[in-house]
């Protein structure tokens, strides 16, 4: 079994523990309806929806 030989000064467990947070999420608005989207998600107002026409 794993055992440390040295304590792990609060310092340094700061150090390593720093990149450990809770980051912002990138958001973007709709040209169209402005409503907060994603990134790479579409909106449900339809812009850029592709219509197939069918037989």
């Amino acid at each position: 079994m794993a055992v440390p030989k040295k304590k792990v000064t609060s310092s340094r467990r700061g150090m390593r523990n720093s990149h450990r947070r809770l980051k912002q999420r990138s958001i973007k608005r709709c040209i169209r309806c402005h409503r907060h989207l994603e990134p790479h998600h579409r909106c449900f107002c339809g812009d850029s929806l592709k219509v197939l026409k069918t037989q």
